[in-house]
């Protein structure tokens, strides 16, 4: 009977252990997420975005999609002149980067001087002419950008005065009518720089005849 009874408690504590260790190999649910809560995502590999559910209230039945706020009408307008002002220091920086690419050349053409045609500093002094060729480029670029705006916004003022005292219907001008402004202004800025040419060579030429004109002085006998 005795034996018996130790086999029973042994049977009771092998279950006891096996309930346990069941009970311990249950996970561990997780904690409810609150209301309005920021979604947790793995960082450690990369995942999709989340499909809004029906159930929730006030979610669109569509994919979330990631936006760029550039082309986005939701972040608002590009303001061109505000960004203008606001990184308007760049100039500066790009202006000293010039003057350094600069000194880099003639350092260059001095070794090359010294050293003859070596083949390192003939393909380092083509880099930085390409370089300073391409920054040329894009600082002409952005100067027309800069008085086509101008032109554009001239135009806009104008209209808005007239409309202002004649009444008229507004007429809004397009990027066409800012070329041909501008074309006309650098036309007449031509002009008058090579007015003003035209009449320093008269100046020059009416001197030297005054000049031509005058006694010459008189030799000492």
């Amino acid at each position: 009977e005795r034996s018996q009874g130790k086999k029973g408690k042994d049977a009771l504590k092998g279950t006891k252990s096996t309930e346990t260790k069941e009970v311990q190999r249950k996970p561990k649910s997780k904690p409810k997420a609150k209301k309005g809560a920021p979604q947790e995502v793995s960082s450690s590999r990369p995942v999709a975005p989340p499909v809004a559910s029906a159930s929730r209230v006030g979610a669109k039945v569509a994919s979330m999609r990631a936006r760029d706020p550039r082309f986005d009408d939701n972040s608002g307008s590009f303001d061109m002149d505000g960004f203008s002002k606001a990184y308007a220091f760049l100039e500066e920086y790009r202006e000293d980067e010039m003057k350094k690419l600069q000194e880099a050349k003639n350092s260059l053409q001095k070794r090359k001087k010294k050293k003859g045609q070596d083949p390192e500093l003939v393909e380092a002094e083509n880099t930085l002419n390409r370089e300073i060729k391409h920054r040329i480029q894009q600082d002409k670029q952005r100067k027309h950008l800069g008085q086509l705006r101008a032109a554009e916004k001239s135009l806009k003022s104008q209209e808005r005065e007239k409309v202002k005292t004649t009444g008229k219907v507004p007429f809004f001008h397009g990027r066409r009518e800012a070329r041909k402004l501008l074309a006309e202004r650098k036309k007449d800025k031509k002009g008058a720089s090579v007015r003003d040419k035209a009449e320093e060579r008269r100046a020059q030429k009416r001197a030297a005849k005054e000049k031509k004109k005058l006694p010459g002085r008189r030799s000492k006998d």
